[in-house]
């Protein structure tokens, strides 16, 4: 495996990408609607004339440039929080619905109507030159095509085009850019959104769950409470897979009552005799089945692996 440390980052390459001459851009607008149980993307396109062209490539220029030595990890390693001057890189093979997001548009269209707008989801930059191309995609925010009913940008023979007068508020923060296979992520919880990781992630939640509710050798307190949290708040959520990756729910209540009295944690109370867990809320429960929960050798205290926050 590369090490980290002599990788190229992929801010420094998209940064050499738009820097070619001969670069063109359209902009992709991707919509949503829910059908049944299955979610149906319509991605429709417009084309964008030379000097827009310049300017949006600009911006986006300045944006991974801003960013070009931050340090990145591999997605999925910090669920916890949103990472400060870092950001998250995963392979494009490891995403899924990429062909459903990604691929190439149908609908070409020459207006921006409300109607049109109204599913509008995210809105990607796409530039290409010499068969190569970089994406740069960001959640779809009604106030930077419309304000007070009046189009912001300019559409002149299905050309999409910024106004003169310099109106338009053009994105200066991206979700996630993709380049040669990979993807940066700025923003997770947008991303996963994009490629529908909270279907993903409710099937995490599902397995989870239902074996926790399962479990003949011990009983979770407010464990219904815990499932309906989790469930409905996407940050909750989207720390579930990292659980079921873990393995520690699926743990018997001897192998738990054995690691809290090795490395004791405030936030988890047991009765041995009711063989029952009680967690103090719903996140010390997430913490606990994530394997968060470190000692310091220096001061003997308990810490949360990802934070670095002491245990109450």
């Amino acid at each position: 495996m590369e090490n980290k440390s002599m990788q190229i980052p992929i801010t420094r390459k998209i940064k050499h990408f738009l820097a070619k001459p001969e670069i063109t851009c359209q902009v992709v607008f991707v919509a949503k609607t829910r059908e049944e149980n299955e979610i149906v993307a319509e991605l429709s396109y417009m084309d964008l004339n030379v000097p827009s062209i310049e300017k949006i490539a600009s911006d986006c220029m300045r944006f991974v440039s801003d960013r070009e030595n931050w340090e990145f990890e591999e997605y999925g390693e910090n669920r916890d929080e949103e990472l400060q001057q870092k950001y998250n890189t995963v392979d494009i093979r490891d995403v899924p619905n990429t062909n459903k997001y990604l691929g190439r548009p149908q609908n070409q269209i020459t207006e921006l109507s409300s109607d049109f707008i109204k599913n509008l989801k995210f809105i990607q930059f796409r530039f290409s030159t010499k068969g190569k191309t970089s994406i740069f995609c960001r959640k779809f925010t009604r106030s930077k095509i419309l304000s007070h009913d009046k189009t912001l940008w300019k559409v002149i023979s299905g050309v999409l085009t910024l106004n003169e007068d310099n109106i338009v508020e053009l994105p200066n923060y991206f979700d996630c850019c993709i380049h040669d296979n990979e993807i940066a992520i700025f923003h997770s919880e947008n991303f996963e959104e994009l490629f529908d990781y909270h279907e993903i992630h409710q099937q995490y939640h599902e397995r989870v769950f239902n074996h926790l509710e399962n479990k003949i050798d011990y009983k979770i307190i407010d464990l219904e409470k815990y499932k309906t949290q989790t469930l409905l708040h996407p940050q909750k959520l989207r720390k579930i897979p990292s659980i079921e990756e873990k393995e520690m729910y699926s743990w018997e209540f001897m192998e738990v009552k054995a690691f809290l009295k090795k490395r004791p944690v405030p936030s988890v109370q047991i009765d041995i005799k009711k063989k029952e867990i009680k967690f103090t809320n719903v996140y010390a429960m997430i913490h606990f089945y994530n394997d968060s929960h470190l000692t310091s050798l220096a001061t003997d205290s308990n810490y949360l692996a990802q934070s670095k926050s002491k245990e109450p």
